[in-house]
């Protein structure tokens, strides 16, 4: 139930707003009665209720008073004023504080309802959206437990000395890791066109679900890469994609691709952006940005020491009939 406090200096308004008021069916307890906005004030400063209906204008605090300390300190507390015919004008002015309704006298009891109604389902809609985001979060902590409790098991299983032979399922005899490394050399080429965009390699196969142990992080990490290709990766981003900790997910990887995540990530980078220059018009710039990159400068450093020349002139001896292989 939600809760709700009334102020005005006139006896008479105040008590047919306690008494005729069904607040209880309307989803309130009536916190407090006071005939003056100094008592609003008070019940702001200890706990704040849900809902004020106040007279606008009172002998030392005025509703409009109370409505510059709710919006002043940025409280959640709604209101209703109540004015008079000549008074009209003062409410409008309680827009800028974020008021939205005012009522003029004699208070007509329905019109007050249906605002108390309308206020109640605008408090029901934020208390839904309060409660859905607390349980989303919820949900979020439980799954980081969870994959916290699998990547200690399986730093377990690492320090006993190798995995279980059935915590990894494979139909090769091989070891999973020496696969893996060979299925990710070299990166995958993208498609051609303007609009090329980096597919995924023919030779991945679908991932096994599961605890920590079953999952390749590699051909998953890869797949990420490729859907993210035009953004800047880092190996934070990846490593909270997959629940787990930045230096654990560089340590797996490491140890089943042999390969440094940042230099791999820039290699894949710099695969695509060979195929973006061999095969379409796309200018330098904005190749540069297809691969994530918001400094032309640096693209074409990376791209150098990836193929020992400048974007343009790899372009050029494509072009001419050569192959990257030369590179």
């Amino acid at each position: 139930m939600y809760r709700a406090a009334i102020a005005d200096d006139e006896i008479g308004i105040r008590e047919g707003l306690r008494e005729l008021v069904d607040w209880n069916s309307l989803g309130f307890s009536l916190e407090g009665t006071f005939e003056d906005g100094e008592g609003l004030l008070s019940l702001l400063a200890r706990n704040p209720p849900d809902l004020i209906v106040t007279d606008i204008r009172m002998n030392r605090v005025s509703g409009l008073d109370v409505s510059r300390c709710i919006s002043e300190n940025n409280l959640p507390t709604k209101v209703i004023l109540i004015s008079g015919y000549k008074e009209a004008d003062l409410a409008m002015s309680a827009i800028k504080y974020g008021v939205k309704d005012y009522i003029l006298k004699p208070v007509d009891l329905d019109e007050l309802t249906s605002r108390i109604k309308k206020i109640r389902a605008e408090l029901d809609e934020k208390t839904l959206l309060s409660h859905q985001e607390s349980a989303l979060k919820q949900a979020r902590n439980d799954m980081r437990n969870m994959m916290q409790l699998l990547q200690n098991a399986a730093l377990l299983y690492e320090n006993m000395g190798a995995f279980p032979d059935d915590c990894v399922k494979t139909d090769s005899p091989e070891p999973k890791a020496e696969s893996t490394a060979e299925n990710m050399q070299p990166c995958p080429e993208s498609s051609t066109g303007s609009s090329a965009e980096p597919p995924l390699s023919g030779n991945t196969e679908p991932l096994p679900e599961g605890p920590v142990m079953e999952v390749d992080f590699a051909l998953r990490t890869r797949e990420y890469i490729q859907k993210h290709i035009g953004e800047d990766i880092s190996l934070e981003d990846v490593a909270e994609h997959f629940y787990l900790s930045s230096s654990y997910f560089s340590r797996i990887f490491k140890a089943q691709t042999g390969e440094n995540f940042v230099r791999f990530v820039s290699r894949c980078k710099m695969d695509y952006a060979a195929k973006l220059l061999a095969e379409t018009d796309l200018k330098i710039y904005d190749v540069c940005e297809r691969t994530g990159y918001r400094s032309l400068r640096h693209f074409n450093k990376l791209f150098k020491a990836h193929t020992g020349v400048q974007p343009s002139i790899y372009r050029q001896r494509m072009r001419m009939g050569g192959n990257d292989h030369e590179f």
